[in-house]
């Protein structure tokens, strides 16, 4: 198995590592005796989910997702078990995986090439020039006389509330999915704001972070690095 491009590893009934291939240790960046011998889930933990769907009653095969970090650089990989049988019993298990991180980002990219077709749509939308028009609105033409001041503020705050987004916040989920275009658990939702914003943000350097807000909804906090020219007078 050592030409094989994808990670190979056996194990025993036990779930034990008995024999991992090249490629396998390459990925992992763990060398083949530290491996053999030891329980794969304490080897490499992020394998723990795999493991544990490893019932043989339940289902042959179990499939997963995993990610890495390794030396500050993050690995995805596609992982598979698979019991082994003999007469009916099981014997041992195969874990194989394909690391899946270039695919993964080229599919990325050629989303981000239909969101520029997108963007348009979303500049044009007609709630984004009612907000502007009904801020600008309340600045500059509010009546001098109170009562009609406040009837005039209301009718600019049912805009408000018509057009802004008001609601609960971030579902329970990774959060770092909903900044993947396409991702969005509102029912008439596009999945492109959250993204777009991320992309200008890393463009630029900085970090976004979407957390939950004290009073409640959702909060995006976005953090630039400030970078001073000591040799400019400007």
């Amino acid at each position: 198995l050592g030409g094989v491009s994808s990670g190979v590893i056996g194990l025993d009934k036990d779930l034990n590592v008995n024999l991992p291939n090249t490629t396998a240790t390459q990925l992992l960046n763990v060398s083949a005796g530290e491996m053999i011998g030891r329980p794969l889930a304490e080897v490499v933990p992020e394998f723990s989910g795999l493991v544990a769907a490893a019932n043989p009653r339940r289902r042959r095969i179990a499939e997963d997702q995993i990610i890495l970090e390794r030396d500050g650089q993050h690995l995805t990989l596609r992982a598979r078990i698979t019991a082994e049988r003999v007469d009916g019993g099981v014997i041992g298990y195969v874990v194989t995986f394909d690391d899946v991180t270039d695919l993964l980002s080229a599919q990325r990219k050629a989303a981000w090439s239909d969101i520029a077709r997108r963007i348009a749509h979303e500049i044009k939308n007609p709630l984004t020039p009612i907000q502007l028009a009904s801020d600008r609105l309340r600045r500059k033409y509010k009546p001098e006389n109170e009562e009609d001041g406040a009837q005039f503020t209301e009718y600019l705050s049912i805009i408000g509330r018509q057009v802004a987004d008001n609601g609960p916040g971030y579902p329970e989920m990774d959060r770092s999915r909903l900044l993947e275009p396409y991702v969005t658990h509102r029912e008439k939702g596009t999945g492109l704001g959250l993204a777009i914003v991320s992309k200008i943000v890393q463009d630029h350097a900085g970090t976004l972070e979407l957390l939950d807000a004290p009073q409640g909804g959702a909060c995006a906090t976005i953090r630039l690095s400030f970078f001073e020219d000591m040799g400019s007078d400007q």
